[in-house]
């Protein structure tokens, strides 16, 4: 018998040691799987409510409603041109992500690494080729015009060229300048390369200035996104894609698959959806909450982190913090620790804080890093106390205790090592 041999994500293995130390009464701090502790704002809740006893079958691409919502969302904020018939909404943005890379027969697929543990997976179950595009810490982890250049050199004869993009960044909250996104544009033109960018993080940069590269390369790049992250609405699966007009043969292929393999994304979440991507004063106040109390935490990590003697990507949007041991090699091979899997294994048994480790993101073995998701607190009590309170240090502090517990025990565990 000759399977895929496709291993479970590892974000969801760790979620689940991490949840088996807890329901055999250890303590642990979740800092490890990557879920908006924040719920969907109530006027979305009461939309799905009102729409629970819809059980008919929506289009395959999506309720027209919800289609013109979405592209009206991506025009007001990303700038973007599009309209209801570039929109394809599905079971969440991970099936539409699949999608775009299951439409071409033979493709190379270009993933910047440190990246989402599910790209790669997806590439290799479809057939295609992966080629790795490394980033380095001495380069602040974002890639750069020569690398794109440089990968597509390595993409086979006869492929088509996909890079996946994704900022704010997963694992590591990284954005990008408009000049920076413009001359990453630019590249892509000039290699030919078709760019699916994962901006599921999008409306959680901190000072809500996401800014899309498919501004600077319209022509050529599908944007994803969802309400799993921003909409604190993960379990609900609901995913959007805007795939522009020049991109019409793609986008028949992606719907072409969808109706295999989902049919369509839940008719009662979709009506709700309607009323989340409406720019009604109730989602911005919930959004500003938010992303202040995610860039406070961010900020928070980073300083602790940094001040123990190893490296910390300093987020600006979402809820990841990509952690670099390397720094402390030395010690941690004095110890026996000599990758990443081992060294988050230790400190989950020692300190009781569950991370996730870089090898999962497409970082070498020896390579000690992490990724950090400061994420474990209660987000509905926090965003209630938000309405009231200044959110600042001692904010997170009180109302974000567990997560600050966790970081500060990292620490403790990091200066008793080196």
């Amino acid at each position: 018998m000759k399977l895929h041999p496709t291993p479970e994500s590892p974000t969801l293995v760790m979620h689940d040691m991490a949840s088996l130390r807890e329901t055999s009464g250890q303590p642990v701090i979740k800092l490890g799987f990557g879920q908006s502790p924040f719920p969907p704002p109530a006027v979305v809740i009461e939309a799905l409510k009102e729409n629970a006893h819809r059980h008919d079958y929506a289009p395959v691409a999506g309720i027209p409603a919800l289609r013109a919502a979405v592209a009206e969302h991506h025009r007001r904020h990303d700038g973007l041109e599009c309209t209801e018939k570039d929109i394809l909404i599905s079971a969440g943005s991970k099936a539409l992500l699949y999608a775009a890379m299951a439409a071409f027969q033979e493709a190379s697929v270009i993933i910047p690494a440190p990246a989402w543990v599910s790209y790669a997976p997806q590439a290799k179950l479809i057939g295609h080729e992966v080629v790795s595009l490394p980033r380095m810490a001495g380069k602040g982890w974002k890639i750069l015009p020569e690398d794109i250049a440089n990968a597509a050199a390595l993409c086979g004869a006869g492929r088509e060229k996909l890079l996946i993009f994704n900022a704010p960044g997963n694992p590591d909250g990284i954005c990008y300048t408009e000049n920076e996104l413009r001359a990453l544009a630019d590249a892509a033109r000039k290699e030919d390369i078709i760019v699916i960018s994962d901006e599921i993080y999008g409306r959680l940069h901190f000072e809500d200035a996401h800014v899309s590269i498919a501004r600077f390369y319209p022509e050529k790049t599908v944007v994803t996104s969802g309400l799993s992250k921003w909409g604190g609405a993960g379990g609900w699966r609901l995913g959007t894609a805007v795939v522009p007009e020049s991109l019409t043969g793609l986008r028949a292929a992606m719907l072409g698959i969808l109706s295999e393999i989902i049919s369509c994304a839940p008719t009662p979440i979709q009506m709700a959806a309607v009323t989340a991507y409406q720019d009604s004063a109730e989602m911005r106040d919930a959004l500003a909450r938010r992303r202040a109390i995610l860039k406070e935490l961010a900020e928070y990590c980073h300083e602790m982190l940094f001040s123990a003697g190893i490296g910390c990507t300093r987020a600006e949007g979402g809820f990841y913090a990509f952690v670099d041991f390397m720094p402390l090699q030395e010690a941690f091979a004095r110890r026996g620790i000599e990758n990443s899997y081992a060294l988050c294994e230790i400190l989950l048994q020692e300190t009781g804080v569950a991370l996730l480790a870089g090898q999962a993101f497409g970082m070498a073995p020896e390579y000690l890093s992490a990724r950090l998701a400061f994420v474990d607190f209660d987000g509905t009590a926090a965003l209630e106390a938000a309405k009231n309170e200044t959110i600042d240090r001692d904010f997170i502090r009180k109302h974000c205790a567990k997560t600050c517990d966790g970081i500060a025990a990292v620490k403790t565990w990091l200066e008793a090592i080196s």
